[in-house]
């Protein structure tokens, strides 16, 4: 059985315990009985019933003679006999099944960051994780918070959508430990797929451009999220959001460059200053000018979102001083130009008006 192909709810209904009809820290022999009698009842064409916490909530469970050997097949290792634990209730007055039960009942009703306030006690308290392993595994398997951890988060992250974090991430949280472990597996590599579009090339720098501020539009929301449940603090949000910081600079400055390359390929190139003194020209430079400008106030504005402290700043400062160096270059260059363009464009105007007025003189003196 595939557990991350399914909702968290389908696999809760369909949890190998919930077949054989037992609880989590039910003995052996409760397990081995239970199947013999689901077989026993298959071959009159009888499903065996068990009254079990859930039902109230659950779909309805038909159990075949096949479904039961496939749960006992499951819970022959111990491993799997956690897995599979960590999504079943238990049906004791223990601590562990007290928080269990509670993960579960919130999971099934489709809150899963309320249910890993549960799991995180469960997993981080040394005595409390240690007696669930050992009632779930019958002492067979030891596990510490990291290992246990992460098989729960292997499970659960593929339930917990990226719409989903950013939804609760207004809200207080007290499973840092486990909110951490998802960051890692979810929304660091959702962040890092998102960055890569950054590194788009061409020549059309408005593509370029609204690419850009797509993806940081995209991006700025899990910061943000990220920054109120684990903190600006975080070793991992620091690092997320250095690595996002040096992506807008680096795409940035390329755009930049385009734009500013473009420009003096295309209208202000050696040879063709009087050719090409015109109107348009004066408005392409006019118009290159402020998108770079106005680019370059949006960078800012995103990287301040970012919250990033003074260390990250002399972490990413060379790609900082790459972009404000080509944002400068390319600005003066193009302020010079623009300059150059006026003058050639008032040259030409007062050319075009004098050679006008010449031809109305000659006109006037022919008639």
């Amino acid at each position: 059985m595939n557990i991350s192909s399914m909702t968290v709810s389908r696999f809760i209904s369909n949890n190998p315990y919930r077949i054989l009809g037992v609880y989590v820290g039910d003995s052996f022999a409760k397990e081995t009985s239970n199947k013999s009698r689901i077989s026993a009842y298959a071959k009159v064409e009888q499903f065996a019933a068990f009254p079990m916490k859930g039902d109230e909530i659950l779909p309805p469970l038909q159990r075949t003679e096949e479904m039961a050997q496939n749960a006992a097949q499951i819970l022959s290792l111990p491993s799997d006999r956690i897995k599979n634990a960590l999504f079943w209730f238990a049906d004791s007055d223990t601590p562990w099944a007290s928080l269990l039960n509670n993960a579960v009942y919130a999971l099934i009703n489709d809150k899963p960051f309320e249910a890993l306030s549960y799991y995180e006690t469960l997993i981080q308290h040394d005595t409390i994780r240690t007696d669930f392993v050992d009632s779930v595994t019958h002492g067979l398997l030891h596990l510490n918070k990291e290992q246990l951890s992460n098989m729960l988060m292997d499970i659960l992250a593929d339930q917990i959508t990226p719409t989903m974090y950013l939804s609760r991430g207004e809200e207080k949280h007290n499973a840092p430990y486990l909110l951490g472990l998802f960051f890692d597996k979810k929304i660091m590599p959702e962040i890092n797929h998102l960055t890569k579009s950054f590194w788009r090339r061409g020549n059309d720098f408005y593509v370029l451009i609204d690419n850009l501020q797509e993806t940081v539009a995209q991006i700025l929301p899990f910061m943000r999220s990220t920054a109120r449940i684990l903190g600006t603090d975080d070793f991992r949000y620091k690092e997320c959001a250095e690595n996002v910081a040096r992506a807008i600079y680096k795409q940035g400055k390329f755009i930049i460059s385009t734009i500013g390359d473009w420009l003096w390929n295309t209208t202000i190139s050696e040879g063709n200053k009087v050719q090409r003194a015109t109107s348009r020209t004066y408005n392409s430079a006019r118009i290159c000018l402020w998108l770079m400008k106005n680019l370059a106030v949006s960078i800012e504005k995103d990287i301040k979102e970012l919250q990033l402290d003074e260390d990250s700043y002399i972490i990413i400062g060379d790609t900082i001083v790459e972009f404000e160096t080509e944002y400068h270059d390319q600005t003066n260059r193009e302020e010079n130009s623009l300059a150059l363009v006026t003058g050639l464009h008032k040259i030409w105007s007062r050319t075009k008006t004098a050679i006008w007025l010449a031809f109305l003189i000659f006109i006037f003196i022919v008639a």
